[in-house]
């Protein structure tokens, strides 16, 4: 017999007493606790309608039409299936799929099926599978492409699409398993580069945690070299980099996807690039390539292979994450390489706290930086932390321009202003450098696009260690002699007092954090490839023309057969690319690999739109400046600034677009004139944000003293008053000040009882003004080889970036 469990507190009677069912929920047991609101309470919480109502009347009009149901689920779900692939067939070759789902014209039908009997026959073959169930993978990933189409068909309109060219192609006599038997093997990319495998070269892996100073001495070696290049995975590493040589008096070129910048001796035989911007026809003294773990990431890890794999250069330096040396033993073996690793400390410890913050913004100290994965929740806790500790916060994340979040990180770093705290995503792991004192996780989890999923040990141990930096860029430049007099001790010496600390928001994620910290991540086993872009030419050649290129580059990826050094990179994102421009006529195939690589944001109608602007000029040869084009949203400029969070979205866009003018601009000269009405034009949505970023502030005290300072600036004084110029004759023209660029259209009058309280504050917020909207000259973007070593894999990294983008 169960005893039952006594109650703390009470006497043997009251024990017995009488209780409701549930013990969790019962007003005894939670001692005078508020019992349950009852269900009529529950369903008045819930809405304001009847409960059901609306759910029951959108079930009635669903059901309208249907067949009845005749107690038969599983014939329900077949008769479902069949009504959708029914609509779907229909719309594969529709005119209506060319404009909203960018798939191909219906004279493709008329070309892979002369006769007209391969349709048919092919939708009679797709109902019979549904019909009496799925037996081959074709037909398994049919059914779950009908099954999952109630809400965005596109993906089984390409399914069905794509699978119907492989059935023609295939009544044809072509198979591209066989297809692509004599072309270049992609199961070694290694003899892909012949003029590389005839350099006699020598590896040098710098392998260590963040803040050791691994890229410190693989530089050293670049500055000591004749020749040489440095490439990164960020155009603002690049341009450190670039800026620290020209500092020393060393002449350098700068090649990023959508600046070039070149020296003006022509004999300049150094430069600083994005690693997808590397030479592979000159040959160098030294080549250091940063971040190298970065070979095996899914989207841009082909860029590292191919700088490894194809770099003409006696030494080759290798800067990264120490589970990295595994792999690049073997390439190193494979390539005939000899290699010697160099193993780094971190400079200071870094250190997790033992407790969290509990969700105090008020424990946060001065040179704090949040971390969140979300930009909502970037903007919100930028609110919140304004509102609590009543200073100013910086933000950093992904789809900000590049030269915002340099400007954002120097206004961090100034120790003379009141931006104490930090609020970024995950793309302050690579690019900036930046004063971090302690780091706090707002969370360790982040969306892949479809759920929430934790971040890796790798990415969590990169973002951390950015607490306790050693120094910013602008204090190295400073201090550059003092550090070579000194040498590593010292430096060791002086960061090891300023530990960095690594805590979270929730103390949930405390655990996590520790952990991760504590253990190594998992070795890198694959390295990234892509096919050339002569592969694909190739192929393309033994096909009837006007096939899709989406399809084309799809199917030449899924039967490219590798080794288990490599893996092909995934081409979801460059896919997407593809689709958006199918339906743009006068293409050819290299116009098409090029576009599709371009870093465009599809995630809105407006990136599209402008993608498709940009390839009918190309398509057309046809000649246009910025101004000629008027998909990209230039009149953003001539509107009044207004401090807020959709016209930072406004200013995001149209930055994003003049960015892949200048990109398309390296690569179609001919078509996209005028570069510098974009630079110029990119300069001044830069600051822009800038302005926006620097008062885009939720401080009550802030927004009263930025309305004083307005109203102040726009009345007129009582010397300007007795000046004022008589009736007919021709006002004085004065040239606005600078804070008149930082005040949106509302025009109020300052109180009269301010006295020397209002100047102070006008003075103190035109210098904070001043100091906050210098603009820099960093863009990041996705970059694409120049050379004829063209890839079929150029195309943006995702993230957001965050990084990124965002």
């Amino acid at each position: 017999m169960l005893r039952w469990p006594p109650l703390r507190g009470l006497c043997l009677f009251c024990q017995f007493v009488h209780r409701p069912a549930s013990l969790h929920t019962s007003a005894v047991r939670l001692r005078g606790g508020k019992p349950r609101p009852s269900r009529a309470e529950r369903a008045k919480i819930w809405t304001k309608n009847p409960p059901f109502k609306k759910i029951r009347l959108q079930n009635r009009a669903n059901t309208e039409g249907d067949d009845e149901n005749d107690g038969n689920d599983h014939g329900n779900d077949q008769k479902s299936r069949a009504r959708r692939l029914d609509k779907l067939v229909n719309q594969v070759w529709s005119t209506e799929s060319v404009s909203r789902y960018g798939v191909g014209h219906p004279r493709l039908l008329a070309e892979l099926d002369p006769t007209g009997d391969l349709w048919p026959a092919f939708k009679t073959r797709v109902r019979d599978a549904l019909g009496r169930g799925p037996t081959t993978e074709f037909e398994t990933e049919l059914a779950r492409h009908i099954s999952a189409t109630e809400g965005s068909p596109t993906a089984a309109v390409h399914f069905l699409r794509f699978a119907f060219i492989d059935e023609a192609l295939a009544a044809q006599g072509f198979d591209f398993a066989r297809g692509i038997d004599n072309v270049p093997d992609t199961r070694n990319p290694t003899e892909w580069y012949p003029q590389a495998r005839q350099v006699q070269r020598k590896i040098h892996l710098h392998v260590g945690p963040t803040n050791s100073g691994k890229t410190y001495h693989a530089l050293k070696q670049l500055e000591a070299a004749r020749t040489g290049y440095y490439a990164g995975p960020l155009r603002l590493l690049a341009h450190e980099v670039y800026s620290r040589f020209r500092a020393q008096g060393m002449p350098m070129d700068l090649v990023t996807g959508d600046d070039v910048r070149l020296d003006d001796d022509p004999a300049t035989n150094k430069s600083a690039s994005t690693v997808e911007m590397v030479s592979l026809t000159r040959s160098y003294d030294v080549a250091v390539i940063d971040e190298i773990q970065m070979i095996a990431d899914e989207d841009r890890g082909w860029a590292w292979t191919r700088a490894v794999l194809g770099s003409k250069a006696k030494e080759l330096h290798l800067c990264g994450e120490e589970r990295v040396v595994p792999l690049i033993e073997e390439l190193a073996a494979t390539m005939g390489d000899t290699l010697e690793v160099h193993r780094y400390q971190r400079l200071n410890p870094l250190k997790a706290q033992p407790r969290s913050l509990r969700g105090e913004l008020r424990k946060l100290r001065k040179g704090d930086c949040v971390v969140s994965f979300s930009v909502v929740n970037i903007h919100a806790l930028k609110k919140h932390i304004e509102k609590e500790t009543g200073r100013h916060v910086a933000i950093v994340y992904g789809s900000l321009p590049p030269e915002t979040r340099a400007q954002q990180a120097a206004l961090f770093n100034d120790p003379d202003n009141d931006y104490d705290f930090l609020v970024a995503s995950d793309a302050i792991g690579m690019g900036l450098n930046l004063s971090i004192k302690r780091i706090v996780f707002e969370g360790v989890t982040k969306f892949n696009g479809q759920t929430h999923e934790p971040i890796s040990v790798s990415q969590l141990k990169q973002i951390a260690g950015r607490a306790g930096r050693y120094k910013p860029a602008p204090d190295a430049n400073a201090n550059n002699s003092d550090t070579k007099a000194r040498g590593d001790s010292a430096r060791t010496a002086e960061t090891a007092i300023t530990p960095g600390l690594v805590t979270c928001l929730d103390e949930n994620d405390l655990s996590v954090i520790q952990r991760a910290l504590n253990t190594d991540a998992t070795p890198i086993q694959h390295a990234g490839i892509m096919p050339p872009g002569q592969y694909l030419d190739e192929v393309a050649s033994r096909l009837p023309e006007g096939l899709p290129f989406e399809y084309l580059l799809s199917r030449v990826c899924q039967a490219a057969a590798t080794n288990p050094r490599h893996k092909i990179c995934d081409i979801r994102a460059q896919l997407a690319t593809a689709r958006a421009i199918e339906p743009v006529q006068g293409l050819d195939l290299a116009q098409r690999l090029t576009l599709s690589a371009a870093p465009v944001d599809l995630r809105t109608g407006d990136g599209a739109q402008v993608l498709r602007a940009f390839a009918t000029c190309i398509a057309q040869g046809k000649e246009v400046t910025i101004a000629d084009v008027p998909e990209i949203p230039l009149e953003t400029l001539d509107r009044e600034p207004q401090f807020n969070k959709a016209y930072l979205g406004s200013l995001e866009v149209l930055h994003k677009a003049i960015i892949l003018y200048c990109w398309l601009g390296y690569r179609f000269s001919y078509v996209f004139k005028d570069l510098d009405m974009a630079f110029h034009a990119k300069q001044m949505t830069e600051e822009r944000i800038n302005t926006c970023l620097s008062h885009f502030s939720a401080n009550i005290l802030w927004r009263k003293r930025l309305e004083r300072m307005k109203a102040d600036l726009h009345q007129p004084s009582e010397s300007e008053t007795d000046n004022e110029a008589p009736e007919g004759s021709e006002p004085s023209v004065t040239q606005p000040g600078h804070a008149d660029d930082l005040l949106d259209a509302d025009r109020e009058e300052a109180p009269k009882d301010e006295g020397q309280e209002l100047d102070l504050a006008v003075e103190e917020l035109l210098h904070e003004a001043e100091s906050s909207s210098e603009p820099s000259s960093q863009v990041q973007v996705a970059d694409l080889d120049l050379d004829q070593n063209q890839h079929v894999g150029h195309m943006p990294a995702k993230a957001t970036p965050d990084i990124q983008a965002a």
